[in-house]
């Protein structure tokens, strides 16, 4: 059954919203009607940049912490404060 482009990019919205509420791409699936691997391939972006997300968090509390060890003078803690809480919220 083929679907009208309004139709499908319906579809994707939603099921951006079930990822970003955690579920799982075969409960996505069958929530809005398509296949898993559907799903997977339409959110296999977000699943990409949530990664990279992840890895830019870790590096930058692996720097803090190297810088902290060091000298805690030259540290901007409000600013990497503020970065993670972006990361975190973009992550969430």
């Amino acid at each position: 059954m083929r679907r009208a482009k309004s139709q499908l990019d319906e579809l994707k919205k939603r099921a951006f919203v079930l990822y970003e509420h955690k579920l799982t791409f075969k409960e996505i699936a069958q929530k809005i009607g398509v296949t898993e691997k559907t799903a997977s391939k339409w959110l296999k972006p977000y699943q990409k940049e949530t990664s990279e997300l992840q890895k830019a968090k870790n590096l930058l509390l692996e720097r803090l912490n190297e810088a902290l060890e060091k000298d805690t003078s030259t540290v901007d803690v409000k600013n990497i404060a503020y970065t993670l809480s972006t990361i975190n919220a973009m992550i969430k």
